[in-house]
């Protein structure tokens, strides 16, 4: 595991320029990435200074200023990603907010014209009971006379 300044000085507990220095000067050789930081192996470190005992390295989260070109594509490659994938989500919602009042439309249509038919159908009913039929007379029943 190659180690960036920063973690080489809190190994051997030195400030990150005497790191830097010392790679400057060639007694520590190193790797320089393109974000301009260095990658530095363990034990290269520890031939020219010693380590410092109870010491925890955690990894840190570089900037993306630190990281290399083709980084910084991929970067804004999932950004454009992203974009693209939140823009389609609201196309979705408001896809589906549209179709949700499409519907509550047609379900307040549908339920007039049940009221409509309701209303209707009573209006064609006969709604004289069968004793009022019964006691007109064949003759009356005919000629429709009361």
């Amino acid at each position: 595991m190659l180690l960036s300044a920063s973690q080489a000085a809190i190994q051997v507990g030195k400030s990150i320029p005497t790191i830097t220095r010392a790679i400057k000067k060639g007694k520590i050789s190193a790797t320089k990435i393109e974000g301009g930081g260095y990658q530095i192996d363990p034990s290269e470190l520890f031939r020219v200074f010693p380590e410092k005992k109870n010491v925890t390295v955690t990894k840190t989260v570089t900037s993306p200023k630190m990281l290399g070109s083709e980084t910084l594509q991929e970067l804004n490659t999932l950004r454009a990603k992203l974009e693209a994938k939140d823009e389609i989500m609201s196309m979705k919602d408001e896809m589906f907010q549209d179709a949700k009042y499409r519907i509550e439309d047609l379900e307040r249509q549908r339920d007039k014209w049940q009221e409509e038919a309701k209303a209707n159908r009573l209006i064609l009913e006969d709604h004289r009971t069968k004793a009022e039929i019964k006691q007109q007379g064949f003759i009356a029943r005919l000629f429709r006379q009361g």
